[in-house]
């Protein structure tokens, strides 16, 4: 629960410019909250570490001398090293009472003007009592320490530069500074060193509601527990719920991140976008994890000339009953599938403490399509003079020292409709720099990225160290349409019922065979260890030709022959693999690795297989959708597969996908069992197909072979 730290921050807050905190009778507000800890303890014991996500949630229940509110952690996750996970939303985890003390949540009254703790107590009552009768309980010890500040300042000062002195912040004597004031936010840093303990960390308030928006923080301090001395460093970010938390990849446990300078990317294509799509699908599908979540929905046209965003994420009961708070959303991220589709995740986690909660049966969003565009503008670069571009909504300021021509330095900030694409006519290496604010050395590079980007705010600067002295530099900035140009309402339903959509796009694209299951379109001979000696014949060869040695040799009596290497095993799809490998070896099979020998092989076919191009049609609006002509109903996937194949950009052999239910076909159905309306159902998007042919001239090849001799 140190997330309650946050209480005595907003404590730091109107008298005309200055900031006071004045919430309002109800107010209420939820934080998302991530933390790592580094416990190191002295001697011999090992360092663990501590990560936890958590929604704290804060109501205003009385106004005046005393600030009162409900405190409720409405979820957590919690890893410890070496002690095992626990999750608000898995009733089996962590100790029952424990887990009733939690649901119940707390009750926290301060001094308005000081900060000073007045009242901290659980709302279970009896297990609030019982865990103080306990005495030492960890649990109250943090809830104490988060809360007592007794000593804080009523006021923060709307002027840049202002300090004030914090008497009080984790056992910290420590100074805040302000850094920017703008008509709706302030910033400002905190900071204490002690001998033993110091403390950095940055905030912003919202100056029309008065109350802490953002904050990462990073506090080292020495411990003793159980007679066990050590030191433990915590870093803390926590932003407004329904931020989209880049801080949560910061739970890395203090991996050291790698900031050396990168080569400088290659410019992105010059062209403008327009949308690629006219429609959203109705439905995506819930990845059921545990009582984690995550939702996926596919996004048609190249999903680099389009933005979507699914907002107002609801989950829905076995009625269609909205189940009002039951998720929190963790992470979005976006993939590029095959072809022009792309899957965007939004991965959730399930809120509450309840042991039966309501089920959820489906989840419904707002999807909306923003049309993106590339702008691209030119500058003559001056070496030592500060340059400033506006492109596509943003301004980008360019400067490099006076006595360091080849070190350049690109500020710009993106916007929620803006991004930085990239840039040409740069030579060398380049490295970011998300703050030039300057911070304690003794902080990490991860938590200074943490601090510098608590808001998803604040100027990116890229540092770029030239090869030569640039001359004229295009920039790229990818521009989104300030409003949707499409809007649907989707569900998120199960994956059975999504996959038994045909037109739907399949999940992913799945190849009828898969890395060593391919094989050659063509016999190949080659060396193994480079002593023996394999042929591949694909499957189309094997009834036509027949191997044998024009030269050949003994090893004690056994005359060398070719025979399978092995019955080939069905590929992951269960159909026959694509080909047999042969190998050289002596009759008995005991070798198969020669020295200083010479072997002459023949191959003798009676025709020549060979693939040729197959024209096929494809559903306009679901092109994963295909007709071939002249194909028999009655023949099966496997023998069909066998003589014509569907190929994707990559060139790969695509598989079928059963028309009814999306699961793959099986070897054995039947063309006319998986087809939908006449179409097959294939695994991915074909782009050509192509089918086998065997022409009637006889096929002839000779390989000689020279084992080289032992050294």
């Amino acid at each position: 629960m140190r997330p309650l730290v946050l209480l005595a921050l907003l404590l730091l807050g109107g008298c005309n410019d200055d900031l006071v905190f004045s919430p309002k009778l109800g107010d209420e507000q939820s934080y998302q909250v991530v933390t790592s800890t580094l416990v190191k303890p002295d001697g011999h014991y090992p360092s663990q570490h501590v990560d936890s996500q958590s929604l704290v949630r804060y109501r205003v229940t009385e106004t005046g001398k005393v600030l009162r509110f409900d405190i409720a952690n409405d979820y957590m996750a919690l890893d410890a090293s070496g002690q095992g996970r626990l999750r608000s939303n898995q009733p089996s985890s962590g100790d029952k009472e424990w887990r009733q003390l939690m649901a119940a949540g707390f009750e926290l009254a301060v001094d308005a003007n000081s900060g000073a703790l007045v009242t901290l107590k659980g709302h279970d009552q009896a297990l609030w009592q019982k865990a103080l009768e306990r005495g030492g309980s960890e649990l109250i010890r943090q809830l104490r320490q988060g809360m007592a500040v007794p000593g804080f300042v009523s006021a923060i000062p709307a002027t840049p530069g202002a300090t004030l002195a914090l008497p009080d912040i984790q056992g910290h004597r420590a100074t805040l500074t302000v850094d920017e004031v703008t008509p709706s936010q302030l910033s400002a840093h905190f900071s204490a060193e002690a001998e033993q303990a110091r403390l950095y960390g940055r905030l912003q308030f919202d100056r029309k509601t008065t109350w802490l928006t953002h904050m990462a923080l990073v506090m080292e301090a020495p411990f003793e527990r159980f007679g066990i001395t050590g030191q433990l460093r915590t870093l803390m970010v926590m932003a407004p719920k329904g931020s989209s938390l880049t801080p949560l990849s910061y739970r890395t446990s203090y991996q050291q991140r790698d900031d050396e300078p990168f080569a400088i990317p290659t410019p992105p294509e010059q062209q403008s976008h327009a949308p690629a799509t006219d429609h959203l699908y109705a439905e995506g599908y819930i990845d059921r994890r545990h009582d984690d979540l995550r939702l996926s929905y596919f996004l048609p046209g190249n999903p680099d000339r389009q933005e979507l965003a699914l907002d107002n994420i609801e989950a829905l009961d076995a009625s269609g009953q909205v189940i009002k708070d039951a998720l929190l959303i963790q992470e979005r991220s976006r993939y590029p599938l095959y072809g022009d589709i792309a899957r965007i995740d939004t991965s959730l986690a399930r809120t509450g403490w309840q042991e039966n909660p309501t089920a959820i049966a489906s989840i419904r969003a707002d999807a909306k399509l923003y049309a993106t565009t590339v702008r691209a503008k030119s500058l003559t670069l001056q070496p030592g003079k500060s340059q400033q571009l506006s492109l596509g909504g943003q301004t980008l300021t360019l400067s490099s020292p006076p006595n360091a021509p080849l070190e350049l330095t690109l500020s710009h900030t993106n916007t929620a409709t803006s991004w930085l694409l990239g840039f040409d006519g740069l030579q060398g290496t380049m490295n970011w720099q998300n703050d030039t604010k300057p911070l304690p050395d003794w902080l990490q590079p991860v938590e200074k990225e943490a601090i510098a980007s608590i808001a998803g705010q604040g100027a990116e600067h890229l540092v770029f160290h030239l090869d030569k002295a640039p001359g004229q530099v295009t920039f790229y900035v990818l521009e989104r349409s300030p409003e949707p140009v499409l809007r649907r309402e989707v569900s998120f339903v199960s994956p059975n019922r999504y996959l038994a959509n045909p037109h739907y796009p399949p999940p992913e694209a799945l190849a009828l065979f898969e890395g060593s299951d391919s094989a050659p379109l063509e016999p190949a001979l080659h060396l193994d260890k480079g002593q023996g000696l394999l042929l591949t014949l694909p499957t189309a060869w094997q009834p036509l030709c027949k191997l044998s040695l024009d030269k050949g040799f003994s090893e004690n009596g056994h005359p060398v022959t070719w025979q399978p290497a092995a019955v080939p095993e069905p590929g992951y799809l269960g159909f026959a693999a694509p080909g047999q490998q042969m190998v050289l070896a002596t009759d008995d099979g005991k070798r198969r690795y020669f020295y200083g020998q010479s072997v002459t092989t023949r191959l003798d076919c009676a025709g020549t297989p060979g693939w040729q191009p197959l024209a096929f049609s494809a559903d306009p609006a679901s092109p994963w959708l295909v007709k071939v002509e002249g194909l028999d109903g009655n023949a099966t996937v496997e023998a069909t597969l066998a003589r014509l194949q569907l190929l994707d950009g990559e060139g790969r052999p695509l598989a079928l996908l059963d028309g009814h239910s999306g699961m793959p076909a099986k070897p054995g159905d039947t063309l006319a069992s998986i087809g939908v309306d006449g179409y097959l159902r294939v695994a991915g998007l074909p782009v050509k197909a192509r089918q086998l042919v065997v022409a009637p001239a006889p096929y002839q090849r000779q390989w000689t072979t020279d084992f080289p001799p032992l050294p």
